[in-house]
């Protein structure tokens, strides 16, 4: 017998209630339970940071999941009043709260959980303290979907709710349980075969439906929205969100599939999502990454899931809290150790340079050993065996012929180098550091590198050329500050330092020295950072010391801006140049979180992740690789013709030079020896002869768009296979055609971050 639909109510307040009448509220009386979870047990809400609790003007409970830095996933009936005006809701973790900027549905959820797609995004204003986003879906492990695989549900209960207890066991909070989410349970279930639900529910549908649970293990009202956890190889992995049941909770429930198109959707809202998914094969035996793709057909909507070239995204390599060890995180937040695990030495950073030839290198100071350790794109750790002076970080750059030079501090206190041959040199023929500072160094864009870094006993400013000689600069260094050096685009190299008096300056290739900008020291302690932009020039970065205290920009002319963001104590920001124009920086901020701030974005964006207090960003971009785009294709020279006004075009990807783009440093972006140009409102985008002019100016936006300013719109996709590419106006996430206005730059000209 075919039990009851119950979609898993929201838990109602009491404002609510009245003003549902008397029937909802005899209803909720006799059939809502006390507890989260039926056969839960109380949790610390902290060890599930993912999870959140909602609140809104016509419930006061359901549950959702961070599934990005500023992204809950949840059920759409829970919010499907707060679509139009979201400033009722609030999501809340185990330690914060937070209100809603904006809620999107899933535009096939008609209002009826049977007939599936009961999905919800809500953005958040900033990302919220003490969670961390879980990944959603597994579209290249078909086991994290199959019956019999170990799952977990989980949900809270509000004591002010009270009800009877039924199946569910004590709502006593477990020790030390955050006031924020009181009641939170979980409870471990089994995810169910299709043919045991279709024998609970008539009109399941195992496509976009997965079940979980059995009788006194299962969810109720109320906890609608929440998770179904998988782990997988150690990750936790939500798999389904809570939707419907039986009536009376005493068998299995229904949840809404994050797989297929329903997962596609949610990413096609947030790539972060897709970051997650981790790599999948591509023609040729490459290694692509998962893309959300969106097509119209006979006025529907279809989502899917496609294999495209690696994402970019953004990759950010720090120094954990508390533990100290190597982990990097993607765009959407999820954390993961580096090469298995390893320590970094306290009161140092590590540095990361994105390779010219794909990939990142990444090297730090090892913590016991003491000693320069490399990590490779393969996420191999090698040390190198050289010991390195203690409380000290190395400084590494990609050179433009492949490869990388590291610049570190030996244990005797003398700069060494380590070059792509593995070899470790002397730099200079043998230069002292000031105890306690670090070199930089810089390449030029047509080859060759610089260090600058504090001299041991005249604590000045040194150079050493690219012909490996030192040279005195003879101007005096701040105590315990290291400088930063930039190659820039029109040739030589840019330093700025905190002088003796903490004064940021800056040492020109001239050889003059000057004034960053007038009124403003930087933080005793701490180091300026500089980039040379693709567009030529330069920006400076520094925490502000003295009554400001903030973190401050200046550009090559001499504008200074007040980013209003407060650095921690002793550390410095790191800054860098974006392939498609401007900047990004980042920093650890006040509270301990790592920070960024991009000239494309306002403001400043929290990522929510913890740092080693003391410990400092590093941010590195480059250029090359192969452009993703809509449907999971990839975008193409048509017939590989070099031709002035050959139109392009998405086509399947195929890994050949009509394929290859490069982020110039001017902002084009560029294939066969030419510029792409925007052509006209009603001409495709095309290759042209590159002529300087606004027609081949792009930037990516904090959306994935790229947008030409002189006309104001972005590039679009229209349709499949070898179909011309346009401009177009711009248009927003909660669009349904967003998803052809997303492009995926080479993961090697993405900014990569590390604290």
């Amino acid at each position: 017998m075919f039990g009851k639909i119950t979609r898993r109510r929201p838990r109602w307040g009491l404002s609510a209630l009245l003003s549902a009448g008397a029937f909802a509220i005899s209803f909720l009386a006799g059939v809502t339970p006390a507890n989260a979870i039926v056969g839960g047990t109380p949790a610390n809400p902290a060890f599930f940071p993912y999870f959140v609790g909602l609140s809104g003007r016509t419930f006061s409970q359901c549950s959702g999941t961070v599934i990005a830095a500023r992204w809950v996933l949840t059920a759409a009936h829970c919010v499907s009043n707060d679509v139009t005006d979201p400033s009722l809701l609030t999501v809340t973790s185990s330690t914060a709260s937070s209100g809603v900027t904006e809620v999107i549905t899933n535009p096939l959820w008609d209002g009826e959980s049977d007939h599936t797609h009961d999905l919800a995004l809500l953005e958040l204003p900033a990302a919220l303290p003490g969670t961390l986003p879980i990944q959603v879906g597994a579209p290249w492990d078909s086991g994290a979907y199959a019956a019999g695989t170990s799952a977990t549900i989980m949900g809270f209960s509000p004591p002010l709710l009270a009800g009877p207890a039924g199946t569910r066991r004590s709502a006593a909070a477990a020790p030390g349980v955050p006031p924020l989410l009181p009641g939170f349970n979980t409870a471990p279930v089994s995810l169910d075969s299709d043919s045991e639900m279709e024998g609970i529910f008539s009109n399941w549908n195992p496509q976009l439906q997965i079940g979980a649970g059995a009788a006194g293990d299962t969810t109720c009202n109320g906890d609608s929205g929440g998770p179904l956890v998988v782990t997988r190889n150690g990750v936790p992995v939500e798999v389904g969100v809570v939707d419907f049941g039986t009536e009376t909770c005493s068998n299995a429930a229904g949840f809404e599939k994050l797989s297929g198109p329903q997962l596609a959707w949610v990413a096609s809202q947030v790539p972060a999502v897709a970051a997650g998914w981790g790599s999948c094969p591509i023609d040729g035996g490459a290694l692509g990454q998962g893309q959300a793709t969106w097509t119209p057909y006979l006025s529907h909507d279809l989502w899917a899931i496609a294999c495209a070239p690696a994402s970019p995204d953004y990759l950010m390599a720090f120094q954990d809290s508390p533990g100290g060890l190597l982990a990097e995180t993607s765009a959407g937040g999820r954390i993961r150790g580096v090469a298995n695990g390893l320590g970094i030495a306290p009161g140092t950073s590590p540095a990361v340079a994105a390779l010219s030839t794909g990939g990142r290198e990444i090297a730090f100071q090892a913590a016991g050993e003491d000693t320069l350790w490399t990590v490779t794109p393969d996420d191999i750790g090698h040390d190198t065996g050289v010991k390195m002076a203690a409380g000290t970080s190395p400084a590494i750059v990609a050179l433009a012929g492949g490869g990388y030079e590291i610049a570190f501090v030996n244990s005797d206190g003398f700069l060494r180098e380590l070059g792509p041959d593995g070899v470790v040199r002397w730099a200079a023929n043998g230069l002292g550091v000031a105890p306690g500072t670090s070199p930089a160094i810089a390449a030029a864009p047509l080859g060759g590198f610089e260090i600058a870094f504090q001299a041991l006993t005249e604590g000045t400013l040194w150079t050493v050329t690219p012909d490996n000689i030192g040279h005195d600069t003879g101007n005096q260094m701040a105590a315990g500050s290291s400088p930063a050096v930039a190659g820039l685009t029109n040739g030589g190299f840019e330093v700025v330092f905190a002088g003796q008096d903490n004064h940021p300056r800056e040492l020109e290739p001239t050889g003059t020295v000057g004034f960053v900008t007038a009124g403003l020291t930087v933080a005793p302690g701490t180091s300026p950072a500089i980039a040379a932009l693709s567009t030529g020039g330069y920006e400076i970065a520094f925490g502000a010391g003295g009554s400001s205290g903030t973190l401050w920009t200046v550009t090559d002319s001499g504008t200074a801006t007040d980013t209003g963001a407060y650095p921690a104590a002793n550390t410095s920001p790191a800054v860098t140049a974006l392939p498609a124009g401007g900047y990004a920086l980042a920093f650890q901020d006040i509270s301990g979180h790592l920070r960024t701030v991009s000239s494309f974005a306002s403001g400043t964006q929290d990522t929510g992740l913890t740092m080693t207090p003391g410990s400092s960003p590093s941010i590195t971009s480059a250029r090359v690789g192969t452009v993703g785009g809509f449907a999971g294709q990839c975008m193409d020279v048509a017939g590989a013709n070099p031709t002035n006004a050959t139109p392009a075009q998405l086509d399947t990807c195929n890994g050949t030079n009509a394929q290859t783009w490069t982020m110039a440093d001017d902002s084009t972006i560029r294939a066969l020896g030419k510029c792409l140009d925007v052509g006209g409102t009603s001409i495709p985008v095309r290759i042209w002869d590159c002529d300087g002019t606004g027609a081949q100016v792009w930037q990516l936006t904090a959306t994935g768009q790229l947008k030409n300013p002189q006309s104001g719109q972005c590039l679009s996709a229209t349709g499949g296979a070898s179909t011309p590419l346009y401009i177009a106006p711009c248009l927003n996430k909660a669009n349904r055609e967003f998803v052809t206005q997303v492009w995926y730059l080479p993961p090697e000209s993405s900014w990569n971050v590390m604290p």
